[in-house]
């Protein structure tokens, strides 16, 4: 994650954190207050948001980066987000490595053969 994204990283969970911590929070039935705890990069464009909340308790949100607009963007994935989510990675491997081979569609087969078997 290059310097500027992360600093735009670490400015939206300390903005992430001040709006949840309005007690007139739509939802905000404990009127908890969120301090941002830790930013946990998976890649340069995912990370995860750990916040410390006034109950002692502590939220997980997943913050992911739209590089087109600048912005970054955020949920507060479910267990049931989370086992999806694995789900979707499995599927997503076994596309992307049947897609690999369109790559070289174009090449005849003896022209890549060899080199692929050096990957």
């Amino acid at each position: 994650m290059n310097k500027d994204t992360a600093k735009a990283l670490a400015a939206k969970a300390e903005e992430i954190s001040q709006q949840y911590s309005n007690p007139n929070r739509k939802y905000n039935y404990g009127q908890e207050s969120f301090t941002l705890e830790s930013i946990i990069p998976h890649s340069d464009q995912v990370a995860t948001v750990v916040f410390l909340k006034s109950s002692g308790k502590r939220a997980a949100a997943l913050f992911y980066y739209i590089p087109a607009k600048k912005v970054w963007r955020y949920w507060f994935p479910t267990d049931s987000h989370v086992a999806g989510l694995q789900g979707f990675r499995e599927v997503k491997l076994q596309i992307e490595q049947q897609n690999f081979q369109q790559n070289f569609d174009h090449i005849p087969k003896e022209s890549h053969e060899s080199s692929l078997s050096e990957v």
